[in-house]
């Protein structure tokens, strides 16, 4: 079977392929992650001739950062959804009991592609940490380490929450580091 579409390199030696109705989605998305097109072009493949990765409409969305607020520990969840699902999954998060802490336009598979980590990298989008913030954070994780070791599976949860430091609003981040400050504090530490 021979599929029709585009392939669009990219800078940082990218390249997708994508069906005509997702060009215009794909070419703009790439845009705002500050990629430069270089080249595009029509061509017939074969699904034995298909290397690239193949994008269609369902691989745009949106990535959700929710939490409930009745747990107390780091609890910041992402999920991806389909660009008609956003309204929907927000109204059932939140009959759920779970607080939308923001979300943005997404396209895991080309996240990846871009070394991005898992999702999205927060710092690229309004609403992320800065990375002082980032920065500050993280420190505070290495001294709440070298006071108590046991406290590593708490460590660990955070980074793991936060895509190894990266992926984290601003409003999550400053909570954590509040938190941190008055762990710290009661071990007799200074921050």
């Amino acid at each position: 079977m021979k599929r029709t579409g585009y392939v669009i390199n990219y800078d940082g030696n990218g390249s997708i392929f994508v069906d005509e109705a997702t060009f215009l989605t794909a070419v703009e998305y790439l845009q705002t992650k500050g990629e430069r097109i270089k080249e595009t072009y029509w061509i017939e493949l074969s699904e034995e001739e298909q290397v690239l990765p193949v994008l269609d409409d369902s691989s745009f969305g949106y990535l959700i950062e929710y939490g409930n607020p009745a747990t107390q520990e780091v609890d910041v969840e992402n999920i991806f959804v389909p660009q008609d699902d956003l309204k929907a999954t927000c109204d059932r998060l939140h009959k759920q009991g779970n607080k939308v802490l923001g979300f943005n336009w997404a396209c895991p598979m080309i996240d990846r592609m871009r070394g991005t980590h898992k999702y999205i990298n927060n710092r690229y989008h309004n609403g992320g940490a800065t990375e002082e913030q980032l920065t500050e954070l993280k420190g505070l994780c290495d001294k709440l380490l070298a006071q108590d070791e046991t406290q590593k599976g708490f460590v660990e949860q955070i980074k793991e929450k936060t895509d190894g430091f990266i992926c984290i609003t601003e409003e999550t981040c400053k909570t954590l580091i509040g938190n941190l400050v008055k762990i710290l504090s009661a071990y007799g530490a200074e921050n």
